[in-house]
């Protein structure tokens, strides 16, 4: 049971702080380091608690974060990958055409 209760603590811990840190260039080696697990074990976790490796989720977050920045139409799509942590907007729109099946600038137009 031990184990289990750390690697709930560990992935309550991680995901927090990607919640809090997702539009800074983070790498899931670093976070690993940081919490003195190495990759496999955050793989392992995130499987566990959240259906999907940790670099899956901080994209998932991060592309889930950026549709409700564009529902409320603001930001220039550039702007809103940059404030989630995409420093190449052509990537970022790639990424988030591959997750919700429209391009941002679709999506933006939808709200609008």
């Amino acid at each position: 049971h031990r184990l289990d209760n750390n690697a709930k603590a560990l992935f309550e811990k991680v995901s927090a702080y990607i919640h809090e840190h997702y539009m800074e260039p983070l790498s899931i080696h670093e976070l690993a380091r940081q919490n003195g697990v190495d990759e496999n074990r955050l793989y392992y976790v995130f499987q566990k608690y959240a259906g999907m490796g940790a670099g899956q989720y901080l994209t998932s977050y991060r592309l889930n974060r950026s549709r409700e920045m564009l529902k409320n139409g603001a930001a220039s799509i550039s702007e809103i990958a940059k404030s989630v942590g995409y420093s190449d907007p052509l990537y970022f729109s790639r990424a988030f055409h591959k997750r919700f099946g429209v391009s941002p600038s679709t999506a933006k137009r939808v709200q609008e």
